[in-house]
């Protein structure tokens, strides 16, 4: 299902995926793998989906949450890939070392076995019946077919030569469709494959196709993507988006499994390939596969430019990634290693001081420092006992243990060496953040709490402990300048926001999935999070936490009245408002009024805090808290 011709262009382009919470965005990084030549692509009734590398000599798997990994490299250029009923993929190679010749394996890459040597190059394969059918330029007016329970190998004749087709597929009654480089139409072969007849013209250069029972035959093209009938008539087309002259959006192959929703390879705007989706008749397209692999810990240096600790996707190191924002990347950032490893890496935080992310490395158990440029590295302090973080407050370091009940703060007093404190009371500590008193916010990930440390007593507190407010905690960014602290909630998918005497939990935002890291820059206004089970980082721009009901808005004479509210709540303003967008305190927006007449019924909404965010026609935004009695 698949396009092979290989397009060179100079591009340069950026995604950028947004979703608001509390009226605010949320930007997430990372999505997009990039693929060096991707081929072909299949997909399973869980929605995993495969994809072949050519280039790269890799099978990649890209599961629900974007989770991309290898599962088959270095066996050959891998061209074309098909799933049977049995969840079993099977693999042709155009070239290298298996050249010619099907493996079977399983959907993690297991157990790969030759199937068949039909020694030729295959560019697609498809199963019908009890055959695995493909096509390959060797066979002039033939289509190859080899039986699924020995592996015999044979051809049938074509009433038309399919030799070259860039892309075919079946329907569910045996009658196959191709399609061909730089045409049109689409060719259409009997299930006896005696008889052809040619579709009418759909209006773009194809390049690949598939059927989806209950629609037809779903058509990438040089400039749309065209839902046709089975009888060859074009049901509907839309058109591909437009870039700058030079860029290219051009889909390649297509697997089209699921209900209105295609999966596609297109060759990007960047001169990469990646798996898109595309959702009709909505017309909409989103990235799928990550470039990061379970990111864990967070930190940004003073230049904004964000580092995490990840699994590699290509090399399968362990590696710390900067991200850099450049406009002229893919996605807005650039993203490269600057530390890669076997060892077991946990937390990290950047120190200005010296420009030096340090590390937890849990195999040597040591804390190690690595600069910004990933040339300068080294040992930190050793002989520990499973290190997570180390951070600097004034002249201490101060560092956490996962196998160690304590705190420990270490100063050099020269030239006597290093005086050592021991703090608080820990049972699994993890990732932790100061506030400028002097105290320290440990989260405690086997305790389900944050632990408050006093550095200078070493006395601690439990915050958040009324209450299952937690699950597995494992980190902290402590807000200096609303005195309040986020948590990555990580047993319940959540990053929460509690006040200093660990009151007023919320829940900000949603859809996270096992979050580990935050870390919050020093304006207080962007939360950045390693989203670690949706293999992503996610930046939140945040709303000021201390809005009250009572505050005066920088909108002159808005006033919103009753406030609380059973019934209804009046905005009177001197400007005229656009729009008006209720939130809950999930960051669900459960009202937009466009035509509100400044009045909103608050009748079918459960007691509690809502944030009103009101839109003016000049374009400024006011943020209000409101409270349904």
């Amino acid at each position: 299902m698949k396009n092979r011709t290989i397009l060179r262009f100079f591009i340069l382009g950026s995604w950028l995926l947004t979703m608001t919470v509390f009226g605010q965005n949320i930007t997430t990084v990372g999505l997009g793998y990039n693929f060096t030549y991707a081929t072909d692509i299949t997909q399973d009734l869980d929605g995993n989906i495969y994809v072949c590398d050519a280039t790269d000599e890799l099978i990649m798997k890209i599961n629900g949450a974007n989770k991309t990994t290898v599962i088959s490299a270095g066996k050959g250029k891998p061209g074309a890939i098909a799933l049977d009923n049995d969840g079993n993929l099977y693999v042709a190679y155009i070239a290298g070392i298996n050249s010619g010749k099907i493996f079977k394996m399983t959907t993690d890459g297991g157990n790969p076995t030759l199937f068949a040597n039909p020694n030729t190059s295959i560019t697609n394969l498809e199963f019908l019946g009890i055959y695995i059918w493909y096509t390959a330029p060797a066979l002039s007016n033939k289509i190859g077919r080899i039986s699924l329970s020995d592996g015999t190998i044979g051809t049938v004749n074509m009433p038309y030569n399919v030799a070259n087709a860039s892309d075919f597929t079946f329907d569910n009654t045996g009658n196959s469709y191709f399609v061909f480089p730089n045409y049109n139409n689409v060719v259409k072969i009997d299930n006896i494959f005696s008889t052809y007849t040619i579709s009418d013209n759909s209006g773009t250069s194809i390049t690949c196709v598939d059927f989806r029972p209950f629609l037809g035959l779903v058509i990438g093209g040089m400039s749309d993507i065209v839902i046709m009938s089975v009888d060859g008539h074009v049901i509907t087309h839309w058109s591909l988006p437009v870039y700058n002259p030079g860029q290219s959006f051009l889909p390649m192959s297509v697997e089209a499994r699921a209900q209105n929703n295609a999966s596609f390879v297109f060759y990007d705007t960047d001169a990469k390939y990646r798996v898109y989706n595309f959702k009709y008749p909505d017309n909409t397209y989103a990235v799928r596969g990550s470039r990061f692999d379970s990111p864990a810990s967070i930190t940004i240096d003073s230049g904004h430019n964000i580092y995490i600790s990840d699994h590699d996707i290509s090399t399968g190191y362990n590696s710390i990634k900067k991200i850099v924002p450049n406009n002229a990347y893919f996605g807005g950032y650039q993203i490269s290693n600057i530390w890669n490893t076997t060892n077991t890496l946990a937390g990290i935080a950047y120190n200005s001081n010296a420009d030096y992310i340090y590390y937890g490395d849990a195999t040597d158990n040591v804390i190690k420092f690595v600069n910004t440029s990933g040339n300068t590295y080294g040992n930190y302090i050793t002989n520990l006992a499973n290190p997570y973080m180390m951070k600097t407050y004034g002249q201490t370091d101060y560092y956490t243990q996962r196998n160690y009940s304590y705190l420990v703060g270490r100063k050099l007093n020269f030239p006597f060496g290093y005086t050592y404190n021991y703090l608080g009371v820990l049972n699994d500590s993890k990732g932790f953040d100061f506030d400028t008193a002097g105290n320290a916010y440990v989260a405690d990930y086997a305790s389900n709490v944050i632990i408050k440390i006093n550095l200078s007593t070493g006395a601690s507190t439990a915050l958040g402990n009324i209450g299952n407010n937690f699950n597995k905690p494992s980190s902290v960014a402590v807000d200096n300048v609303h005195n309040v602290m986020y948590i990555a909630d990580t047993g319940n998918n959540a990053i929460k926001r509690m006040d200093m005497n660990g009151n007023n939990i919320t829940t900000i935002g949603s859809g996270f999935f096992k979050p580990e890291g935050v870390y919050l820059n020093s304006s207080a206004d962007k939360l950045y999070v390693a989203d670690t089970g949706n293999n992503v980082v996610k930046i939140i721009d945040l709303i000021d936490p201390n809005l009250s009901v009572s505050e005066m808005s920088e909108t002159s004479n808005l006033q919103i009245f009753p406030n609380p509210a059973s019934d209804f709540v009046q905005i009177s303003s001197k400007e005229k408002i656009k729009t008006l967008a209720l939130f809950d305190l999930s960051g669900k927006q459960v009202m937009d009024e466009s035509n509100s007449g400044n009045k909103i019924s608050l009748e079918r909404y459960p007691k509690g805090m809502y944030l009103l965010k009101i839109i003016f026609e000049d374009g400024k935004i006011e943020i209000r808290k409101i409270v349904k009695k």
